[in-house]
């Protein structure tokens, strides 16, 4: 009998992205974004687009990093990597209330 190691799951390098009716830029884009705590990756290049009129859902098992990417976006973590923009402008939200302005 052969015992494997415990292996982390792991998102794919680029989730495809639907193109959006009538080509308007999201109100929200988050491309790569990556945040550490010393050693442990909580987000790991994740990306994603908010387009306007739309409600999103962030679902994932306890420990996957949800809480830790909206905290990253809302500013009360500053990401490791990657980019967020607001209406496409890149922005830095480098604190909560940063992200209100």
């Amino acid at each position: 009998m052969t015992t494997l190691a415990p292996q982390p799951v792991s998102a794919p390098a680029s989730v495809p992205q639907a193109p959006h009716p009538e080509g308007h830029t999201p109100v929200l884009r988050c491309r790569k974004i990556t945040k550490r705590f010393g050693g442990l990756v909580a987000v790991d290049q994740v990306d994603f687009d908010v387009y306007p009129g739309e409600t999103v859902a962030l679902l994932g098992d306890n420990g996957a990093g949800k809480s830790t990417l909206i905290q990253t976006v809302a500013g009360v973590h500053r990401p490791d990597g990657g980019t967020i923009e607001l209406d496409g402008k890149e922005v830095d939200i480098y604190s909560p209330l940063r992200a209100r302005d």
